[in-house]
């Protein structure tokens, strides 16, 4: 699972980012250290809820925030991957000041060679390496 933001006009209803580098990670979770995924214990829990931390440094203003799962079933040769954004639209509120360099835009963030699009779950036994860029943390 993998979360991004991206910083927003103030008037939502004019933003057409198209294919522009807008989008900034700040969560992901693949494989814990025992080797099992992360993300299995909060789809299956009774109340599904997922938490990720806004960095406090974040300057305020409107945000985007995206949220995918990528399903590997089929992920074993490309294009076997799934999928599966969703977004909202929130607030971000504080004195932070800081804004990401690190952007990616959607679609383009994921090609066919960036690693962890084609994964064998059923084989591989090491870490699964996370696409996108490094998280930021502020």
């Amino acid at each position: 699972m993998i979360t991004y933001m991206a910083r927003a006009p103030s008037d939502i209803t004019k933003w057409l980012p198209g294919t522009d580098a807008v989008w900034f990670k700040v969560a992901e979770s693949g494989k814990t250290a025992a080797g099992l995924w992360a993300s299995t214990d909060i789809l299956t829990a009774d109340d599904s809820i997922y938490t990720f931390t806004i960095p406090s440094t974040l300057k305020a203003g409107q945000y985007i925030v995206r949220h995918e799962i990528i399903a590997l079933q089929s992920a074993y040769e490309y294009p076997g991957a799934q999928f599966y954004p969703s977004c909202i639209q929130l607030q971000v509120t504080g004195s932070g000041t800081a804004l990401p360099t690190s952007l990616v835009a959607f679609p383009g963030a994921y090609t066919a060679t960036t690693p962890g699009i084609a994964y064998d779950i059923y084989l591989n036994t090491s870490a699964y390496p996370i696409p996108g860029p490094a998280v930021w943390t502020g």
